[in-house]
């Protein structure tokens, strides 16, 4: 009984904490909008005073503060009742600290929004914060609500809905960054028309126009994701999911129609505020409905099994999930692409951000390939050690991480770089994620081929992210990278064959045998080699990497042929493990040229993709 008094006496609190913090939400909308920001040009006070000036933008600006200091008194309270009540301790203490710890990351970012003049960048990630203290407010709710009426936590809905309601809430998020960065640096005005930009489908994706673009892709992204989960919550949720899917569509529809009308009518600050309240709305449904579908994986308490593990291990099992060799290699094919991209003198922090970035977004699709393989990675020897099907890391934790990994990337790809650079980057991470494993992997003995371009994409993003646009050195190397793919993995599927055929997955050689296997080996290798060498008539390589792809690439066809005239597993075995030497040393060598001045760039450049 006294614990359901202290979740009854809890929820009211809760739910005051949500609605406050999405009054404040709109508060700092309202105060973008309006280019109240400077209102009060100091902080904590406003003008040297505990008061504001009796003029709009200094009252907005005020109130907008006041309510974040109301909302740090609330935060703060809660943590206190929460730590001081057993009861709400145990189901509440994570989500407590929670708040604690992202608490005191949004006042940073609000005290940086004053001192540094409002930058776009810090204003579009302290939307993002203030969001997910909404999304951990919300759950604080949900979970309290349930608590009160002894609620047992409800079964995840079945099949593919708890694929398609993550990637929504994922887009939302995403989606809320582009809309912050789309309102401050008054991006609404690049695009006078709709839903063409002066009258092309697809204008360059640079400067203000770029944001405005991706910001109406991401709308509709969003619309088709919730046009998904109306479809499946019809055909397979609870009555609760189906009702939220529908708000969700409505409120949709809504955001739509705004966005199209401050686009025609340029802006107006009240329409803007609507649009940003309609997308707070949106974004708390879409998690709600995520909540509403699979609350047993918020609130579950599974027993631990024998004793703790140490944090070391755990620490390297999330690093292991993050695939480090690949995301090594990822690092390798970028940067020789951003140093020939600048002629060989990069920016650092656009270098850093981009490399980071890129490295985020290939972590992150590698977690969620082990998190939709896990039962599959069961049966195979080569990979029955990794973290989730070894026990390490929870299936759960691991989509979290990977979601956690995929957001951080879109964040810094879109601050640091461009915004091509982090679409780009998240159409590999959804491509590889999930298109290439849940689609292409299980059904196609041409998986590896088609799958290849997500692991090619790093040259791509960083040539974007220096230069806004993908010049044709970068497609080379996208190409290189590609036609590396097959022959690499074919190379593993020859001498795992046992494994691959135990876990039912119908890559080249378990479905046409070694021979055929081994013929196209070679076919690649042969179509791979010649196009390392066309960087150089490109001026976009220099000797020595044209000595490097000779040798490396004679190297490599000469295995190749072992493994047609052999069949054998030692053969496979060899040029496997020659295919990530040659492309470590290939890049290194390209990286090393470019380093060092190699061929000037200029003629090159002009023959950008544009």
């Amino acid at each position: 009984m006294e614990t359901l008094t202290a979740f009854r006496r809890f929820k009211p609190f809760a739910a005051f904490a949500v609605a406050l913090v999405y009054v404040q939400m709109v508060l700092g909308s309202t105060v973008r909008a309006t280019g109240s920001g400077e209102g009060c040009p100091d902080w904590p006070l406003c003008h040297g005073h505990w008061y504001p000036n009796f003029d709009m933008y200094s009252i907005l600006e005020y109130a907008h503060r006041a309510t974040a200091a109301l909302v740090t008194f609330v935060c703060i309270a809660a943590i206190a009742w929460i730590a001081a009540n057993p009861y709400l301790r145990r189901e509440l203490g994570r989500l407590a600290a929670g708040i604690g710890t992202l608490l005191g990351i949004i006042i940073t970012f609000g005290a940086l929004t004053v001192f540094y003049d409002m930058p776009p960048a810090v204003v579009a990630c302290h939307l993002v914060l203030a969001a997910t203290l909404l999304m951990i407010w919300l759950t604080v709710y949900q979970r309290t609500a349930a608590l009160a009426k002894e609620q047992a936590p409800e079964a995840p809905a079945p099949g593919w809905y708890l694929y398609v309601a993550p990637i929504a809430m994922a887009a939302i998020y995403v989606q809320l960054f582009l809309g912050a960065l789309v309102s401050v640096s008054h991006a609404g005005y690049a695009c006078p028309d709709f839903p063409t930009c002066y009258g092309m489908w697809l204008p360059p994706i640079v400067g203000n126009v770029g944001v405005q673009v991706i910001h109406r892709f991401g709308a509709y992204t969003v619309a088709t994701c919730v046009l998904a989960l109306i479809g499946l919550a019809e055909w397979q949720a609870s009555a609760r999911v189906r009702r939220l899917a529908r708000v969700a569509a409505l409120l949709v529809v809504v955001q739509i129609a705004l966005g199209i009308t401050t686009v025609l009518l340029q802006v107006p600050p009240l329409l803007s505020v609507t649009h940003l309240a309609n997308g707070m709305l949106l974004f708390s449904t879409l998690y709600l409905t995520l909540y509403a579908c699979a609350p047993v994986l918020w609130t579950s308490r599974k027993p631990v099994e024998g004793p703790m593990l140490p944090l070391k291990v755990r620490l390297n099992a999330y690093y292991k999930l993050t695939k480090p060799a690949i995301v090594m290699l990822v690092v390798l094919t970028g940067l020789p692409a951003i140093l020939i991209a600048t002629g060989g003198h990069p920016d650092l922090v656009m270098t850093i951000a981009a490399l980071v970035g890129t490295s985020l977004a290939a972590g992150s699709s590698a977690v969620f390939n082990q998190y939709f393989e896990r039962e599959r990675d069961k049966v195979m020897r080569r990979t029955a050690a990794r973290p989730i099907p070894a026990g390490i890391v929870s299936p759960d934790a691991a989509r979290t991480f990977g979601i956690v990994l995929g957001v951080l990337a879109m964040i810094v790809l879109l601050v640091w770089t461009t915004p091509l650079a982090a679409l780009i980057a998240l159409g590999g991470l959804l491509f590889y994620g999930f298109f290439y494993t849940l689609v292409l992997k299980p059904a196609s003995p041409q998986n590896i081929v088609v799958g290849g371009a997500a692991g090619a994409s790093a040259p791509l993003i960083c040539w974007a992210a220096a230069t806004g646009t993908v010049g044709l050195p970068a497609w080379i190397m996208f190409a290189i990278i590609f036609l590396w793919t097959p022959p690499h993995f074919w190379a593993l599927a020859i001498f795992r064959l046992e494994d691959y055929v135990a876990a039912n997955i119908p890559m080249y050689p378990v479905v046409y045998g070694v021979s055929k296997t081994a013929r196209w080996i070679v076919i690649y290798t042969l179509m791979m080699v010649p196009l390392t060498l066309l960087l150089v008539p490109l001026h976009a390589a220099g000797p020595i990497y044209l000595f490097s792809a000779i040798a490396l690439g004679l190297g490599f066809l000469a295995l190749a042929g072992a493994v047609l005239r052999t069949e054998s597993k030692a053969a496979a075995t060899k040029l496997f493990a020659y295919s990530i030497v040659y492309t470590l040393a290939l890049f290194t060598a390209l990286t090393i040229d470019a380093a060092l001045g190699g061929p000037h760039m200029v003629p090159f450049m002009a023959a950008s993709l544009r």
